[in-house]
């Protein structure tokens, strides 16, 4: 079954796609080079996780099998402690697959 939104493909390819693929620069319509956030690996959370943080929300993505999760944040506060209540609520997500 596939819900709306969600990409045909096996998942691991667009994991791959998304994380492992050489990034070519974005250039915004000032024909400038836009600053991107690069992923930041996380250890010990499913097969691979990725923490990208953003000066407005940053999101958490887990590999664990066949499935991709992301939990994302925003607001004001302390970026390493937004990571880590992600990271363990991810740990709790991922005990139920």
């Amino acid at each position: 079954m596939q819900k709306t939104g969600e990409d045909p493909r096996d998942p691991r390819s667009v994991w791959n796609e998304i994380f492992h693929k050489e990034k070519k620069p974005k250039i915004g319509r000032d024909g400038k080079e836009k600053k991107q956030a690069d992923p930041e690996k996380v250890e010990g959370l499913g097969d691979e996780a990725f923490w990208v943080g953003m000066q407005i929300g940053s999101t958490l993505y887990v590999l664990k099998n066949e499935t991709v999760i992301n939990i994302s944040t925003g607001g004001p506060g302390d970026p390493a402690a937004k990571r880590e209540k992600l990271k363990a609520l991810a740990a709790v997500v991922l005990r139920s697959l």
